[in-house]
């Protein structure tokens, strides 16, 4: 009887570990809940893979036409053209908004032991990373040719080109930069409403400097993607109510997380509950953009101003006598210590 005991405890500790392995894996398995223009999904070949066939990096690999509902694997890439856009969803909420012209390796995860992380490459283009702090990519690190940059949970917009450099904005949180080039330099920490630049082959350590409006603006433009109702007609049931549930729970992440970065922009929101997360997402910038310096040397147009959710603003923001609550003008709590941040810079 104590060895049939013993072995039951035996097949039970198995079976748990083999529930959690498969959860683990399960949580880096995102979906496209949309999908713009050309976006392809490329995969190591399997035996006798008909095909069709791209090479990216000297590797060789199978590649298919993204589509809504269709699921993206860890270490699968993502390359869209210079029409395509994509968002991605996690079973946890956590979003990736790829923008046009974009090549990036999806995340995986490594154990080591009593910790786990994972790692996104983005080989060029542009994305936005809405991560939630508690869950399975909150220690992520992004990597682009010339960057290595540490995530603890937050809202952050990258660029990459490889003969120019990376840039890196903030929007939500904060972010440790550290240049590829330079392993040995200090990191820097990029606070809510900053930005750093990193040139190819740069040796400086990086510096945070405040996000501008233009920069936000562009930002925006790039990696603002929203689907249509043309786009959810053609679901089957089945996938419309997955489609709607990830982007219920990406919506619960994003006003989670900005709960616990700004709890003030919540209260400024005309009913956030009942916004979506493509509206949270441009809320949050237009109020960003509100605050940010201008480049005396670019000037906005109109629809680059609109572009950055000066509409958004003005639709959700709660107003008083007529005029914005002059509440939303001060900064959110990541950004209380902007004053320090750039007196240090000038050291």
């Amino acid at each position: 009887m104590k060895t049939l005991n013993m072995i039951g405890s035996l097949i039970t500790a198995v079976s748990v570990s083999m529930i959690c392995s498969i959860s683990a894996a399960q949580s880096f398995v995102g979906t496209f809940v949309v999908v713009r223009g050309d976006v392809k999904v490329l995969r190591t070949p399997a035996a006798n893979d008909p095909g069709p066939f791209a090479q990216l990096e000297g590797v060789k690999y199978s590649y298919e036409e993204a589509k809504i509902g269709k699921k993206i694997n860890p270490g699968e890439v993502i390359q869209s053209g210079p029409d395509g856009k994509a968002k991605i969803a996690y079973p946890n909420g956590d979003s990736f908004l790829v923008g046009n012209g974009t090549s990036l390796i999806m995340p995986n995860v490594t154990d080591h032991g009593d910790t786990k992380s994972s790692a996104i490459k983005l080989i060029y283009g542009r994305m936005r990373s809405l991560i939630s702090k508690s869950g399975p990519r909150n220690n992520m690190r992004v990597t682009t040719p010339n960057v290595v940059a540490g995530v603890r949970g937050t809202d952050f917009f990258t660029r990459a080109n490889p003969d120019i450099g990376t840039q890196l904005t903030v929007l939500r949180g904060e972010v440790s930069v550290q240049s590829a080039t330079k392993p040995e330099a200090t990191p820097v920490a990029i606070k809510s409403g900053f930005m750093t630049q990193v040139a190819h082959a740069q040796t400086q350590a990086p510096k945070a400097t405040e996000a501008t409006k233009e920069e936000l603006s562009s930002l925006q433009t790039e990696s603002a993607v929203k689907p249509t109702a043309a786009d959810l007609s053609a679901l089957k049931p089945e996938q419309k109510n997955e489609i709607a549930a990830l982007n219920s729970k990406t919506k619960d992440v994003i006003i989670a997380d900005i709960q616990d970065h700004d709890p003030g922009l919540l209260k400024q929101l005309k009913n956030a509950k009942s916004m979506d997360d493509d509206d949270l997402n441009t809320a949050v910038v237009a109020r960003l953009f509100k605050m940010a310096p201008s480049d005396q040397k670019k000037k906005l147009t109109k629809a680059e101003a609109d572009a950055a959710g000066q509409g958004v603003y003005e639709k959700y923001y709660k107003t008083r006598e007529g005029k914005t609550d002059s509440k939303h003008e001060s900064a959110p709590k990541d950004g209380a210590d902007k004053g320090s941040d750039k007196n240090s810079d000038k050291k």
